[in-house]
């Protein structure tokens, strides 16, 4: 009858949504398109890694707000964590087999036939930046070490840096509904188009993987701000 239809039609909707937030998180995406500039071959961003023995390391640092995820699917909730901590990830280019000259070439072609993914395969946390933590930090959270966590990850942007020949230090923030593993991903892809050259961080803030909550995430974003502000003062 219509109104069993009316009934139906709504429920559906719901059960696929509910559907759709009970997969587990896919920490993959597929290599972005190629700049034009690339693909006509006059420019080549991995001109400095013809020889196999020098191919990049595929690690990205990451700041981050979020709290960590005890599940371990997501490496970092979507929820508040407030203090900023930082890291290394670890990221995997190209099908699993391909030589680094075989997954370069790949990437660059204009038309792809391939796939070429991009993948967060795990994180190794150096610890809290001291900077964020205010009187309202839970004790638990507080740092041994102070300082420890700051030194690590200066001297990974230090030790990236004297191998690069641009100077330049990349940080990548991401907008709404995305969960942790997003902006990893777009730092990496972005990364790999500048020929590895320089710093890429990824700023990972809280936001909430669903786009009814933009509203709410503009209180989110204006906190993680505060700690960017920091972040950007300690670099």
């Amino acid at each position: 009858s219509k109104r069993t239809k009316r009934f139906v039609a709504p429920l559906l909707i719901l059960f696929s949504i509910a559907a759709s937030c009970s997969n587990k998180p896919i920490h993959t995406v597929e290599l972005m398109p190629a700049p034009e500039v690339y693909t006509d071959g006059t420019v080549d961003p991995f001109s400095g890694f013809d020889d196999p023995m020098h191919a990049p390391e595929f690690d990205m640092l990451y700041a981050t707000s979020r709290k960590p995820d005890p599940s371990e699917d997501l490496f970092y909730s979507n929820e508040r964590g407030f203090v900023l901590r930082l890291g290394r990830a670890e990221t995997e280019l190209g099908p699993e087999g391909y030589t680094w000259k075989e997954a370069r070439d790949i990437s660059l072609l204009k038309n792809r036939t391939d796939k070429y993914p991009v993948k967060v395969s795990g994180v190794h946390e150096f610890g809290i930046l001291n900077r964020t933590v205010t009187v309202f930090t839970p004790q638990d959270l507080i740092p041994e070490d102070p300082d420890a966590a700051a030194a690590c990850f200066a001297e990974a942007v230090n030790a990236k840096l004297e191998i690069s020949e641009k100077k330049d230090v990349y940080i990548y923030v991401h907008g709404y509904k995305v969960v942790f593993s997003n902006p990893i991903l777009i730092s990496a892809e972005l990364w790999h188009f500048l020929g590895y050259d320089g710093v890429f961080v990824a700023f990972a803030w809280p936001s909430t993987p669903i786009k009814w909550a933009y509203l709410s995430d503009i209180e989110t974003a204006e906190i993680a701000a505060q700690n960017l502000r920091i972040f950007l003062e300690f670099l």
